[in-house]
């Protein structure tokens, strides 16, 4: 039931995944990113291994909700970056904003001893690296094709940690 609820969440949660293709030519904001709309017929976007239910089942039985978290019922949301380079290997990995939700923020905060300014940074940063951990450690994906040529995507994911 566990895995089937992870998986409905993140099935709800993907419908606001965001992809652009990564031009190392052009730099915005500092960033080696630019943004395109136009995606050739014969090209594609990246893939995760078997497409997003394979995405979706690989990650409800890889993400661990911080225990911590779950002690103080603490939910969350994080909204992360990465790129899918040409290759298919995935590099970029930074959280972009993180939300805390309490459950019971009273309770918490007694039980914490923290000030709501400090829980709300320490559980953000335990979803955040928790994010991080897991897109990290993505097998690759099949790399996007854009005019014949491999190209790198950069994506933006929002995970939700949400107590059943």
């Amino acid at each position: 039931m566990k895995k089937l609820l992870i998986t409905a969440m993140l099935a709800a949660v993907c419908g606001g995944v965001n992809a652009q293709v990564v031009n190392p030519d052009s730099i915005i904001d500092g960033n080696k990113y630019a943004k395109t709309e136009e995606w050739p017929e014969d090209g594609h976007l990246p893939q995760f291994r078997n497409g997003t239910e394979d995405l979706f089942r690989w990650l409800s039985f890889n993400v661990r909700y911080p225990k911590e978290a779950k002690k103080h019922k603490v939910e969350g949301r994080v909204i992360i970056t990465f790129v899918v380079e040409g290759d298919g290997s995935i590099s970029n990995v930074e959280p972009v904003q993180s939300l805390v939700h309490f459950v019971n923020k009273e309770k918490a905060l007694k039980a914490t001893g923290m000030t709501e300014e400090e829980m709300t940074n320490h559980f953000g940063n335990l979803f955040q690296d928790e994010a991080r951990r897991v897109l990290n450690s993505m097998p690759n994906w099949k790399p996007g094709i854009q005019f014949g040529r491999p190209v790198r995507v950069k994506y933006t994911v929002p995970l939700t940690f949400a107590q059943p």
